[in-house]
């Protein structure tokens, strides 16, 4: 059930959707979708599952070198909510159960937006890749296994071991004694897309993680078992960035050409 709300040329080559999707029912899903305008056969995709509280906008610009190198990119509404009022912010208890509900919501729409781009002609529908950043990487990983028809997958900024890593999150966010409870719970409720259960029945598809190595956010041990537990084939790339806040933009856009590089390599297996 998608709408193709806005549809423009954002530059030369390259086109330009906003679409709304429903994931199941009673939720609907945002989306932008750029691809080549020129092209002379159908071409490769990636679907980028977005950080927590990311904004659409805020990675219009990344979109331009997939394009430019023969890469159509579609990127969905982030796990905070922020972009539209259908899914906006709520606070107090509310708004820790929709962040919950959100993270097992997005291996579902990380599934149906692939039935929408098998049905559009300019997209190969054997060349369609999962892409995670930070915590865009917890729907991603159970996305890849439960859907066979990603070709392979792109971790970026990711880890495991949930425990942790909200331990973590508790000390980085300085959260009230309220949130220290919900994290509790919340342990227990994100099990089931526990990293670590998923991640080494994603093979024989292969992985590229890329990981920051002065990572504020997540610690060191919860990337190592990440990547630990994975299996081969997989590659694994580090890069000179904190996990946010000032972050390297010349090391963004070194991680990005690597996975063109990366996507172009599998593309002539």
């Amino acid at each position: 059930n998608v709408t193709i709300v806005e549809k423009t040329e954002r530059r030369t080559g390259d086109t330009r959707e906003v679409l709304t999707y429903q994931a199941k029912p009673g939720l609907m899903t945002d989306a932008i979708f750029h691809y080549p305008s020129a092209r002379e056969a159908p071409v490769p995709c990636i679907v980028a599952l977005l950080w927590h509280q990311a904004r659409l906008k805020d990675f219009e610009r990344a979109a331009g070198p997939y394009v430019d190198a023969g890469f159509a990119i579609v990127t969905t509404e982030g796990l905070g909510f922020r972009d539209t009022g259908k899914r906006a912010e709520h606070r107090g208890l509310r708004r820790h159960v929709n962040r919950l509900n959100a993270g097992r919501n997005a291996v579902v729409e990380a599934r149906r937006i692939l039935d929408y781009l098998q049905t559009r002609p300019e997209i190969d529908s054997n060349r369609i890749y999962l892409m995670g950043i930070s915590l865009g990487t917890m729907a991603a990983i159970p996305a890849l296994v439960e859907e066979q028809r990603y070709r392979a997958g792109i971790m970026m900024w990711g880890a495991g071991d949930l425990p942790r890593l909200l331990d973590s999150y508790a000390v980085y966010g300085r959260l009230s004694f309220s949130e220290h409870w919900f994290l509790r719970l919340a342990i227990w409720l994100l099990e089931p897309i526990e990293p670590l259960r998923w991640i080494d029945r994603i093979a024989p598809r292969p992985v590229l993680f890329q990981n920051a190595r002065v990572d504020e956010l997540l610690p060191a041990e919860t990337v190592a078992a990440l990547h630990k537990r994975a299996r081969e084939p997989k590659t694994i790339l580090w890069y000179d960035s904190v996990h946010e806040g000032q972050v390297d933009e010349s090391e963004i856009k070194r991680a990005i050409y690597d996975q063109i590089a990366w996507l172009r390599d599998l593309e002539q297996r």
